[in-house]
């Protein structure tokens, strides 16, 4: 299970091997638009929309009501500390931190 790449830990991408974040702003998928408008603020561009390509069919589906205790179980170990570092809890369907600028 470890070599699929869904199964791969964020922490490889943003730590580089580290234990501290090596980015300057930590968003959450859930709040993609608003966390891209912030980074275009940030570095002062120009507004520009952003698209939405590969739309899901199951959007409206919670994820929470398709897992059992197992599967649970199975992914707060595999992403412990994924799900602390971007504060993720798993009775919540969205995080509880939207956009965290890390560095300045």
């Amino acid at each position: 299970m470890q070599n699929l790449y869904s199964m791969k830990s964020q922490l490889d991408y943003f730590t580089l091997g580290t234990d501290r974040l090596e980015i300057d702003i930590l968003g959450h998928f859930e709040d993609l638009t608003q966390n891209y408008n912030q980074v275009h603020r940030i570095l002062n561009l120009p507004n520009a929309q952003l698209k939405h390509r590969n739309r899901t069919t199951n959007a409206d589906k919670d994820y929470r009501q398709l897992y059992d205790n197992q599967m649970v179980e199975i992914i707060s170990k595999l992403f412990y500390e994924e799900i602390l570092l971007f504060d993720y809890e798993y009775e919540s369907a969205y995080p509880h931190r939207h956009c965290s600028v890390t560095k300045s």
